[in-house]
């Protein structure tokens, strides 16, 4: 039988270096960096997913997420909805300001403009 190699490439926002040097992580082995770099690539992925992807077993997988659940590493799972198919309208915009505090009120005067 012939092995497919999957090399996962992180486009997550959380690069290695502060995922190693925190806490409960820096006595993580190996395979649970490589089950936490999976997750974060493949969001819905399933442990026999994973362990497919990482040639390792699933009951290998399943234990190291437990325990990264269990130690707090991983925090919750956010799901990926698609807001077009729930017949809602929904808009989603970006506002960008740029402001100068002014001299007597700094920037608590213009926190009061917007909260106003």
């Amino acid at each position: 039988m012939e092995k497919t190699i999957y090399t996962v490439k992180s486009t997550t926002k959380h690069p290695l270096p502060p995922l190693v040097g925190s806490g409960a992580l820096r006595e993580a082995g190996a395979t649970e960096l490589r089950v936490l770099f999976a997750l974060c690539e493949l969001e819905n992925a399933t442990a026999e997913t994973i362990a497919q992807l990482l040639s390792i077993e699933e009951a290998e997988v399943a234990a190291a997420i437990a325990k990264l659940e269990a130690e707090g590493v991983i925090r919750g799972y956010k799901p990926l909805i698609d807001w077009e198919k729930t017949g809602e309208e929904v808009v989603t915009a970006i506002i960008e300001l740029s402001i100068a505090p002014s001299k007597d009120e700094g920037f608590d005067g213009i926190a009061k403009i917007i909260m106003a």
